[in-house]
């Protein structure tokens, strides 16, 4: 489980353990990389063209 929140120092449980928007967004392009690259895909996840 991921926890995401737009302001993770002000929720109101788990906030240490949370991520901003942005750093979801960021992990999950990650992991559509890494999905790309061992032949797998993500729906709705941006991964990069393999090179």
């Amino acid at each position: 489980m991921i926890e995401v929140h737009n302001n993770p120092d002000h929720a109101l449980s788990d906030g240490a353990q949370s991520l901003t928007y942005d750093r979801f967004a960021g992990m999950m392009r990650s992991v559509g990389a890494i999905a790309a690259a061992v032949e797998r895909t993500l729906p709705g996840v941006w991964a990069p063209a393999s090179a």
